[in-house]
């Protein structure tokens, strides 16, 4: 990510101008899941469930969106913007996330980011309070093409391709494997350990309440080679936030890796997939690519897992040219089903790539 030579207050100033007056998000830390207290308790997952693993912590019980279970229900091709289901990470309240991340607490020196970024903006932004509003809850489902790729993902990549946002790869047998660590359940070193032995590159999307709490974490992604992406301070809805907001709180966790693990993370995923061209024109000035994902499965409840069987079915059957899988880490059947998905894709002849070798340009006509 670039370095800028203003800093963020000629930004928050410009936007003013277009914007809604600013509220600030970064004084005291603010827990993400308050945006989940008032909403309904998910709905129950059709499938079998498993126990969890009796050695892992157990998650903290709090309310989460509303789901609905639809990847597999018909979506309108004319129409992408009507999402046929939508992934909702469900992060836990972080103070009471707190114990499972005790090993690491008493190494912690983390280092925490004033409230003016000390990444600096050169461009003018004011035009991106002329962009538009509407809201866009993006979950893949529905109808695939010949190349069994989402159709919605491809529709999204063609209309959003102007702000570096990215549904799907290209049209090669590249697949990238994404976590998103909204907190630590215990088998993140797990998950690590297989992708060791089996020599795969991923790219974990870290929110603040993981970071702040799991930086051995952290430090061992980073030895290891995989790629750090930001997945926010506070995980709100990014389609209700002034550009002014959403570059506070994206820039927060950007200084807050930079200054604890002298690591800049160009890649960006908006939380629960809710965006609008705000919020992606916003991210581009700020330097980072939007990444979204193709694949995606209710994999995040950790007491109501999917069953591996039919899990690794779905994986399987979803490969396609370019796939972004979005997996969730606090996931047992996730693990369970890794390494054999893992050996299944590359007997297919797909390779596990960095998201540094996704280019939109590459294709032409993204159709």
């Amino acid at each position: 990510m670039k370095k800028y030579t203003k800093k963020l207050l000629t930004f928050m100033l410009a936007l003013t101008l277009t914007c809604t007056t600013f509220v600030g998000c970064m004084g005291e830390d603010m827990d993400y899941a308050d945006d989940y207290k008032n909403s309904s308790s998910s709905q129950s997952n059709s499938i079998t469930e498993n126990k969890p693993f009796s050695e892992a912590p157990t998650a903290p019980s709090i309310p989460y969106e509303p789901y609905e279970d639809s990847f597999d229900k018909p979506a309108d091709k004319d129409v992408p913007d009507k999402n046929p289901g939508n992934i909702t990470d469900g992060y836990p309240n972080s103070e009471n996330s707190s114990s499972t991340s005790e090993k690491y607490k008493d190494n912690m020196n983390p280092v925490e980011p004033k409230v003016e970024s000390k990444n600096t903006i050169s461009t003018d932004f004011s035009e991106i309070g002329a962009l538009d509003k509407k809201e866009y809850n993006w979950g893949p489902g529905g109808p695939v093409d010949d190349l069994n790729r989402s159709c919605g993902a491809v529709q999204y990549n063609n209309k959003f391709k102007d702000y570096d946002a990215y549904f799907i790869g290209q049209d090669n047998k590249n697949i990238y494997l994404t976590f998103d660590e909204g907190y630590e359940f215990g088998i993140t070193d797990d998950f690590l350990d297989i992708l060791k032995e089996k020599n795969v590159k991923a790219t974990f999307f870290l929110t603040y309440d993981f970071a702040k709490r799991e930086h051995e974490l952290i430090k061992r992604m980073i030895d290891e080679g995989h790629t750090l992406g930001n997945h926010s301070k506070t995980h709100k809805n990014y389609s209700t936030l002034t550009p002014v907001q959403v570059a506070e709180d994206a820039m927060f966790m950007q200084d807050y890796i930079e200054d604890n693990f002298n690591y800049t993370m160009k890649y960006f995923r908006c939380p629960s997939g809710n965006f609008n061209e705000q919020t992606l024109g916003t991210l581009k000035k700020l330097g980072f690519k939007s990444i979204f994902w193709s694949f995606a499965y209710k994999d995040w409840l950790t007491d109501k897992q999917p069953n591996p069987k039919e899990s690794l079915e779905k994986l399987k059957k979803s490969l396609c040219v370019g796939n972004i899988y979005l997996l969730h880490a606090v996931s047992e059947t996730n693990l369970k089903i890794l390494p054999d998905f893992i050996d299944y894709a590359r007997q297919e002849g797909y390779t596990f790539a960095s998201l540094d070798e996704l280019n939109l340009n590459e294709n032409k006509e993204n159709k």
